[in-house]
């Protein structure tokens, strides 16, 4: 999915990589799912935060990964980092190409797109690819920036040393519990040329920021913001406690408008209102408004196809 504010000039690209997690109902983890089973697009639960990204002005490529992490290991059977560098490499190009007047996603998007440096951010597995990432893309899209929730990563892996790094640890995860400040210390008496920081966000689980994963209850405050969803009173099981953390809930307050988006109210310009395309949608269809306080504007869905490289 690409996420792009209407009318923008060269909006900065971010690309947002979902975490690892059964793509089918029934907790299975196949592709295709099979029969008796719904299919789960765990990145279309990211399609929020790429609607609010946009609406500061950032051009959002956001795509399905979930055939990708089926496999346990990153290494075994196939190679998933090599796999996630040939697929999203792949779209950044096609945005890339598209931003140039060469090809699209259904619309015009030359001059919109700006896809010389790239920004990640990344949850869970897909904290593995940032080294890797960052490595290959140093000369046709360099990676200025680094968010990475829950991350996965190992104390091996590098912290790349000249790119901003934030990680955020949810308060009650209790899948990588203290794996990411145990990394991000590891790394912190080398020699940097960027920051390196992590910071602890209290009351939310592992995957309670993607919005395919069904709620722990259906008291769960679903779309209150366009912000991070607000956790909801669980019953604190040990499934439960792994998704989506327990304990007295903590509200998470959008963020504050953006200073090259003073208008907090009313209509949103026409210049951020955010056109979204479905690198994996058959047939055009509308997404859900987007609920904002004061904010009227409405996401355009729009359809390019099948997209072979985004499977």
């Amino acid at each position: 999915m690409l996420v792009v504010p209407d009318r923008a000039r060269k909006a900065p690209l971010v690309v947002v990589s979902h975490l690892r997690m059964p793509g089918c109902t029934g907790d299975v983890l196949a592709y295709p799912c099979p029969r008796g089973t719904r299919e789960l697009r765990l990145d279309r639960g990211m399609t929020y935060l790429g609607v609010d990204l946009a609406r500061q002005g950032y051009a959002v490529l956001n795509p399905d990964l979930s055939p990708l992490w089926i496999a346990p290991e990153t290494a075994t059977p196939y190679d998933q980092i090599a796999g996630w560098q040939k697929i999203v490499g792949g779209l950044r190009d096609r945005v890339a190409a598209a931003g140039r007047g060469r090809g699209g996603f259904g619309v015009n998007l030359t001059g919109r797109v700006d896809a010389s440096r790239s920004a990640l951010v990344v949850h869970s597995r897909s904290s593995y690819v940032v080294g890797p990432a960052v490595r290959a893309w140093r000369r046709t899209s360099p990676v200025v920036s680094v968010f990475a929730y829950g991350p996965a990563s190992t104390a091996e892996d590098p912290a790349p040393p000249d790119v901003p790094y934030l990680v955020a640890l949810g308060g009650a995860d209790g899948d990588v519990n203290s794996t990411p400040s145990q990394w991000v210390s590891k790394h912190l008496g080398a020699a940097r040329r960027s920051m390196l920081a992590v910071a602890t966000v209290p009351g939310l689980g592992h995957s309670y920021v993607n919005r395919t994963l069904p709620a722990p209850d259906s008291t769960t405050a679903r779309g209150a913001t366009s912000a991070a969803p607000t956790p909801a009173r669980t019953r604190c099981s040990s499934r439960t406690r792994r998704a989506h953390g327990c304990g007295r809930p903590t509200a998470v307050r959008p963020p504050r408008p953006h200073p090259s988006a003073p208008y907090p109210c009313g209509p949103t310009p026409r210049s951020r209102r955010p056109w979204v395309a479905a690198a994996r949608v058959g047939s055009p269809r509308r997404a859900p408004r987007a609920r904002r306080r004061c904010t009227t504007a409405r996401p355009e869905v729009a359809a390019s196809g099948p997209s072979a490289a985004a499977r």
